[in-house]
């Protein structure tokens, strides 16, 4: 793969976690394409120029997603599935487990762990010092925030959120959609969508 055909789409604060990254795996990125686009106000991150919108991307780049956006991040990986970028970015920093299975399009930041016989789906962000314990299984397009923990054998439905810090107890499971607030401590099942904060964590709004 050259490394010249990958875009990035987003270009909000994640993207300089993105940039980073593929610095450190010595794959370029051509350029960053974002609706916030602005053509008299050039930018560029970490020497990564913002080419134009999203509805200026070229067809033939392949595409990595920085948007922290759950749901924006959904919405563009099935629109453009074909063309993500199918190899997930594991930070050289991060542990992975030899008997871990992960799907593709996945990002893992420096100093992640996932442990023995964790399974995680497709476009997910497990971010920098995150830990996924033993046998635990996570869906599809999460967010395990800096720092959070979550235990052995828990499970993690798709397009969850695990804010920064926050501690999932063993055994817990996380119904699709479930938000935990940074900081927050699971102790329970949650299998209602919705936002939960605190310690013990309750649902919010």
């Amino acid at each position: 793969m050259s490394n010249q055909r990958i875009a990035i789409l987003g270009a909000g604060g994640h993207t300089r976690a993105i940039v980073s990254l593929l610095k450190q795996l010595n794959l370029g990125a051509y350029g960053i394409y974002d609706d916030s686009f602005v053509p008299d106000a050039p930018e560029e991150i970490l020497s990564v120029p913002v080419r134009g919108t999203l509805a200026a991307l070229p067809d033939e780049l392949d595409v990595v997603l920085s948007f922290g956006s759950l749901e924006r991040r959904r919405a563009l990986y099935q629109r453009l599935r074909s063309r993500v970028l199918a190899e997930n970015l594991i930070s050289p920093r991060a542990f992975i487990d030899a008997s871990a299975a992960l799907g593709q399009s996945n990002t893992i930041l420096g100093n992640a762990s996932l442990g023995a016989c964790v399974q995680v789906g497709v476009n997910n962000i497990v971010n920098a010092s995150a830990t996924i314990e033993h046998e635990v299984i996570v869906g599809d397009h999460c967010h395990v925030a800096v720092n959070a923990t979550v235990c052995g054998r828990a499970r993690i439905g798709s397009g969850c959120f695990v804010g920064a810090g926050a501690v999932i107890i063993d055994k817990v499971r996380l119904g699709d959609g479930v938000t935990i607030g940074a900081g927050g401590v699971v102790i329970e099942d949650l299998l209602a969508p919705g936002t939960y904060v605190g310690n013990p964590v309750k649902k919010v709004g």
